[in-house]
This record gives structure tokens, sequence and C-alpha cells, in this order.
């Protein structure tokens, strides 16, 4: 818009004389003044230039005076009124100038580097880096060049942010942006200047996983994110103090040992990579902030996955379990029959049901305890009748029997209704172990119920609902109870675990090995005394304890995985 050739020349005439001595004055053609001369350097200073600075306000003066006010949207009068000298007071005095600073300079300078006015460092300082380019912007965009971030070339610097990034456009910038898409995990991109369908894609993936509108636009919030992401401490060459803590919590969750240095080096890279790949993260290498969210989650509830390989086949084993003659139930007609074996082979394949989220727990390892803290099992329990504060107890019960202390919990919930029966209450009993009962009236019909008599020698308590026979028998479990002296809730959860462990899991650690006894087909070639032929029996024993763990704030879980010989491979997607 300036012209860059023309100088002034002033019309030949008379002018007017002004007292120098005003502060503040109005000026206009044919005019001679100080000001002028001040007036004539400033729309110089501003791009509106070629100005001869003397102190005469001539024909060419007001062409540029009128060429300003058009420009920032003042009355075009030519006359440098008082609107027309504070507009250019406020133009010289911004902030977004060479040699000052300003926090909004950051986002500003991101946009110059975007848009292809590149190599300017990202700080609240305007040097003479950003000067030039700001400056070539202006002129390459038809605006006074003058260095000056003003709102008319903000505005300019944004439009064409917003149209370069678009779909079905081309400029050089745009490689770049491929390129940092493919180093960030969206990749597969073929890195061109082109703006074409597959980019928008993967732009419009990065904008979903990281919470941005998704518009296949590459607009400033998705550009800004990606270059966060780029400029993260947390990757392979940079050191910093949150590198030790990563590499700690990484190492936690089964992601092997790496060097607790300050230091991102390769190796950190690589389990990142493992740990994003198996949590179905863009495998960066980056510990951007999802990436670290998802840890922190993990950590809370950490999954931690065993393989054992069996050296029997899976058309082996199929064989063996069909000799069993394995039912299946008939829900509609209610009563079992013989399984054809293309069903049993479903439920037999372990690929099945490793990455249903709650159909894994059939591999869940019952002899794993300490899988949850104290504070949170006694959270959990807080409302659960008898069972108040007694995570402790089921905690000490675990470790001690080798049982998951959530088991323990989910069996204690389901005989005693909640905590509300009599084996958390206590059930009274006298020298023989037989309960003793009371006559009582409950809503005016009299009825007879445990209490405590003349007979009764002490109240004892069965949280687990234990007996020698294993059936759900009041009686049978007031004996146990009373032949163990669990004369208190603490003793019942602690010897009743140990029942457990001995009469109800065994030598088995997991609801599948129950049913489908993998060790015993490889180590005898034949089934031993199967918990039930039905062929979905493991399948409905995880509710209880799958629902639990969904309450729960915290936990680990260990999951054993079979995996049979020229069985194909096992892909665990971690939930």
């Amino acid at each position: 818009m300036a012209d860059t050739k023309v100088l002034e020349k002033e019309e030949v005439g008379v002018v007017d004389t002004i007292d120098n001595s005003t502060e503040s004055i109005i000026l206009y053609k044919g005019i001679k003044h100080d000001n002028v001369k001040e007036l004539k350097s400033n729309l110089n200073r501003l791009g509106f230039g070629n100005l001869k600075v003397d102190l005469v306000f001539g024909d060419f003066t007001e062409q540029k005076v009128k060429m300003f006010q058009s420009y920032y949207g003042l009355e075009v009068t030519g006359v440098a009124d008082l609107p027309t000298l504070d507009k250019i007071e406020e133009l010289l005095n911004s902030p977004y100038q060479l040699h000052k600073s300003h926090d909004k300079l950051i986002p500003l300078k991101q946009k110059l580097n975007w848009i292809g006015y590149g190599n300017i460092k990202v700080t609240n300082y305007f040097g003479e880096v950003t000067d030039r380019q700001v400056k070539k912007f202006q002129k390459d965009y038809n605006l006074p060049v003058n260095g000056i971030l003003d709102d008319l070339t903000i505005a300019k610097i944004d439009e064409t942010l917003s149209d370069i990034y678009k779909p079905g456009n081309e400029h050089e910038v745009i490689a770049e942006l491929k390129r940092n898409l493919n180093r960030l995990g969206f990749k597969g991109i073929k890195v061109s200047d082109s703006y074409g369908s597959f980019l928008e894609k993967r732009v419009k993936e990065f904008q979903s996983f990281y919470g941005l509108p998704v518009t296949g636009q590459a607009n400033y919030e998705t550009l800004n994110e990606i270059n966060d992401i780029l400029n993260s401490p947390l990757q392979i060459g940079k050191r910093h103090k949150d590198t030790i803590i990563l590499k700690e919590t990484l190492f936690t969750l089964g992601y092997g040992y790496v060097k607790n240095t300050n230091k991102f080096g390769k190796a950190t890279e690589k389990e990142v990579k493992r740990f994003q790949r198996d949590y179905d993260l863009p495998e960066s290498g980056i510990a951007d902030k999802v990436t670290l969210s998802k840890i922190r989650e993990a950590i809370n509830f950490n999954e931690k996955v065993s393989y054992i390989q069996y050296p029997v086949t899976l058309d082996e084993a199929l064989e063996l379990q069909m000799n069993a003659y394995p039912q299946i139930s008939d829900s509609v007609k209610s009563f079992s029959k013989n399984a054809e074996k293309t069903d049993v082979a479903v439920y037999l394949n372990p690929i099945t049901f490793i990455n249903d989220k709650k159909q894994k727990f059939q591999f869940l390892n019952l002899s794993k305890a300490q899988v949850v803290g104290q504070d949170v099992l006694n959270k959990f329990l807080d409302d659960k009748g008898n069972l108040m504060d007694l995570g402790t107890a089921f905690i000490e019960a675990g470790v001690s029997s080798n049982v998951n202390e959530l088991f323990l919990v989910s069996l204690a919930l389901i005989e005693t209704n909640n905590g509300s029966s009599i084996l958390a209450k206590g059930i009274p009993v006298n020298n023989k172990g037989e309960i003793t009962f009371v006559k009582a009236e409950v809503n005016g019909k009299k009825r007879v119920e445990p209490g405590v008599t003349d007979e009764t020698v002490k109240v004892v308590y069965n949280i687990l609902g234990m007996n020698d026979n294993l059936i759900h028998n009041i009686d049978e479990s007031a004996k146990k109870a009373f032949e163990e002296n669990w004369d208190t809730p603490q003793k019942a959860i602690i010897g009743g675990a140990e029942l457990v462990k001995d009469k109800f899991l065994g030598s088995y650690n997991t609801f599948y090995d129950m049913r489908w006894q993998p060790k015993t087909m490889s180590e005898s070639g034949e089934l031993g005394g199967v918990v039930s032929k039905d062929i979905d029996w493991a399948s409905k024993q995880v509710s209880p304890i799958y629902n639990l763990y969904q309450e729960l704030d915290s936990y680990h879980l260990y999951l054993d995985i079979p995996v049979y010989k020229d069985q194909p491979e096992v892909k665990y997607k971690r939930s």
C-alpha cells in the first residue's frame, strides 16, 4: 500500500504559519508547523511513507493521511484530527514491535512460523528476526510495511493460517504438518505439500484423540497441541527430573528395567512405545499428557498378564474334553444336553475371552494376594453391614492363604447377603456347636429364630460360609465355626480363607483352570474330576468378582492366560 518510489512534491503557494508553542493541534493541508514534521516521520514509520520530513502539510501529505484513515477505518478527511493522531500514537506504542515484550507475542510468533514465516524463536520478546519476518509478511500481503503486529496484520495472519491448513490446499508448510503427525503416531501419511483426504482423516483422528473439535482442518488449537507434544521434555534425547518418576512407574507396571536417570534414552522410548501400543495410544514414544494420564490410571488399575505355556495342542485338548461328555445349558427348555464340538471349541479357546472386558476374569489368578490397598478395601466395605472395617482381615487372610482377597470378599458378600445375615452378625451356639433358638414375635407373628439362651456358650462367625461339605447350610457353617473357634469376624475370615484355598481352589488358580484343567491334560493326557460339565461354567462364575472390581478406586489385576501348543498368537489388549 505504501508508495516506495514517488517522493513528496508539495504545492507551491502561501501557507499558514501557526504558533509553534501550541501543544495539541489539528493538522491539515496548507499549514506549516513543527508537528507536521513529526506527523510525516510517524507516517513513514507506519508504512504510509516516502514523505519528505519538513514542516509543510501539502497535497502528498494529505493523500497519505487519507490512506492511513481509510486503512484503519477512520473518517477519511485528509485532516490529521484527534482520532487520527490518537491512532498513530496507539500504533507507535504497540507492544507488538521491535525490542518490546508481551506474552501475547508467543501465539503470534507460532502462527508466523506455521504459515511459512519461520525460524522465529517463540518467546515473549520481539527481536530482529521477528521484525524481519513480520515485514516480509506485510509486504507479501500488500499491507503497510512497518513491522508492527497491529490488529489488521494479526487478522491477516489468522486468515492466512485458516486458508493454508484446509483440505484441497497446497503449501510448503503442509509437508511439515504431515511429518509431525507421522512422528506423533498418526502414521502412513505421504509427505508432500498437498492437503488431501488422508491427511484430513489423520487430522480428525488427532483432534478426536486429544479432545479438540473434530473438523479435519488444522486450526490454531490443533497446531498448538502438536507443538506442545513435540516440545515435551519427556522424549528421546532430553533430560528432565520427571523422567525418573516415569521410569519407576513404567517398571512397576511391568515395562522393563531402564537405568533410572533423568535422561530419556532409546530404552525408555522403547518402553513408552510398548505401553502406548498395549493401551491403544498413538506410538510416538513421547510421554505426552494423554500417555501420562493413562500411566497414572494404569498404576491405579494395574493389569499384569502371565502367559502359561502348555505342551498339548488345542485340538488334542478338545478331543479330551469331548471324551468327558461336556454339556450345554438350554435356557429356553431349562435342561442340559450334550454340547457340540464346535461349541466346546469356542469356550475352550482362551482367545475367545481374553479381550472381553468381563470374561477375561475367567483368567484372574485367584491365588494371587495383595491386589488392593487397605484404605481402598475399607472404603468399599463401608456400606456392607457387618463387613465394615474388615478390610485388614481380608488382606491378611489373602496373604496367609495365598488367595485373592477380593475373591474372599466376593464370597463373603454372597454368603452373608452383603454383610446382613447371621453368618456376619454372629451365630449363637451351644457346647455341641448347634444353633440356639429363641421365640420371637415379628409383625404380630410368632416364630423361632437364632438367639442367646441359657444353653448358648458362645457366638461364632462364618463370614465365608465355609464348612467341610462346601454346601450352603447354616447348621453346617455354625458347627464348623464352633469347631474352629471363630468367635470373631477376623478369625472367621482368616480361618475360612484356608478352607477356600484347600477345598475350593485346590491346585487351580483360575476359573478357567478349574473347568478345563489344561495342566492335568498336559501332564496326564486325561481329565481329572471336573468341577462341572457345563461348557460355560467358568463364564458364569465371573460376574460377582468382576462387578466388585468395577466398584474399586484402584486395584492390581493379575491374569494367567493359557497358551496351547500351536495355538495362534495370543494378543491381550489392556482395557
